[in-house]
């Protein structure tokens, strides 16, 4: 049965107290249908409904917590079909220390790969130490992750204990086979078969392909940068939340130290435009003013295409910031992708309106070119 916020109001305390942070009780039940809310945050719900709440949108995949990480916690395959909450962990053998950002997102490799655990998680690859490594995870309160051979001694240990996860072993073929259809029993609700997994990947092909859909860590190989960097990536974009556009302030920003005859440039308020475009600025030195205006967190091409880079949000911005009384410049440097809408933008704003680079990696050179056409 597909839950509803109604189908959880009935078991909370329907005070309306707020405490929670929503108006009502109705308003909380959506948000924890959403996963956008915890439980705890009712202070007034008692062990008796708190137990039948969690019951009813416990996921098919269990969710356990372990130093701030969440590993499980899928409802869905794919991910057009619910959002994906909680990141796949990565683990390599010296977890290197290589910082990646992008959308504003800092991302590293998180969990080091040791003999006996990953991270600090037991790690139990002989089947006669399975007694013995789930009491140490009990008595430590660890997470356990067990080595499997089948998905039914997978589902041998889905009882033992709260916080186990699987590694299925086997061949390459053996193993992903094993992985959907493990993951794929999870979601129709069979028994046994909520387990989080982890996926010890040979190459950056099989990394990617658990990292998608079916491992909730994943042991990589590859510490080089150039694989990192784009694997990163791709986690970020499968595990974002499709419903929810990213996007940053629509304000003024300034790059470096701008004064009153610096560039202007004009960007829309989508986070990946944004930080590609200030980090490119940035690197480049240009002290600068940056316009991100409201473009509903779309792309410039994406909002030009859907009538949304409407000169009139990047006058607000002008206005708001008061950036007529902080510059002699009164030109706009508008992206390449936005040319048509020159001669609307310069007419709204009263500014002078100059076409860029369709590449911000290509601004530096624009400035230059701009310096010597005014010599």
């Amino acid at each position: 049965m597909k839950l509803s916020p109604f189908n959880l109001y009935p078991h909370l305390p329907k005070k309306n107290c707020r405490e929670c942070g929503e108006s009502t009780c109705l308003a909380f039940a959506v948000k924890l249908l959403n996963r956008e809310a915890e439980l705890e945050k009712c202070p007034h719900v008692n062990d008796e409904q708190k137990s039948k709440l969690k019951a009813m949108f416990e996921p098919p995949v269990k969710e356990i917590r372990y130093k701030g990480y969440k590993m499980g916690g899928e409802e869905v395959i794919h991910r057009h079909e619910l959002t994906f909450h909680n990141l796949p962990l990565i683990a390599s053998k010296n977890r290197p220390d290589i910082f990646f950002e992008r959308a504003g997102k800092r991302m590293s490799v998180e969990l080091k790969e040791a003999q006996d655990d990953i991270g600090g998680i037991i790690w139990c690859k002989e089947k006669a130490r399975a007694d013995e490594s789930i009491e140490k995870a009990k008595k430590d309160d660890l997470p356990v992750i067990m080595r499997v051979n089948s998905i039914e001694e997978a589902k041998s240990f889905s009882t033992r204990y709260d916080k186990i996860m699987v590694e299925f072993h086997g061949s390459p073929a053996e193993v992903f086979r094993n992985l959907k259809d493990y993951r794929e029993r999870a979601i129709k609700g069979e028994q046994g078969c909520n387990l989080p997994t982890m996926f010890l990947a040979d190459d950056e092909a099989e990394a990617a392909y658990a990292l998608m859909r079916y491992a909730n860590i994943v042991v990589i190989n590859n510490e080089e940068k150039e694989f990192l960097e784009p694997f990163m990536y791709l986690r970020q974009a499968i595990f974002s939340d499709p419903r929810i556009p990213a996007k940053v302030d629509a304000i003024l920003y300034k790059i470096g130290t701008p004064d009153e005859n610096s560039p202007i440039f004009v960007v829309g308020n989508y986070a990946l435009t944004y930080y590609t475009v200030s980090g490119d600025i940035n690197s480049q030195k240009i002290n600068s003013y940056l316009i991100a205006f409201d473009t509903e967190g779309l792309s410039v091409w994406t909002a030009v295409a859907a009538n949304k880079f409407l000169p009139s949000k990047i006058r607000e911005v002008i206005e708001n910031s008061r950036l007529s009384e902080r510059v002699k410049n009164r030109t706009l440097v508008i992206p390449g992708f936005a040319a048509p809408l020159k001669g609307a933008i310069a007419e709204e704003t009263g500014w002078k309106v100059v076409v860029g680079p369709e590449d911000s990696r290509e601004i530096g050179n624009f400035i230059e070119e701009m310096k010597r056409e005014k010599q």
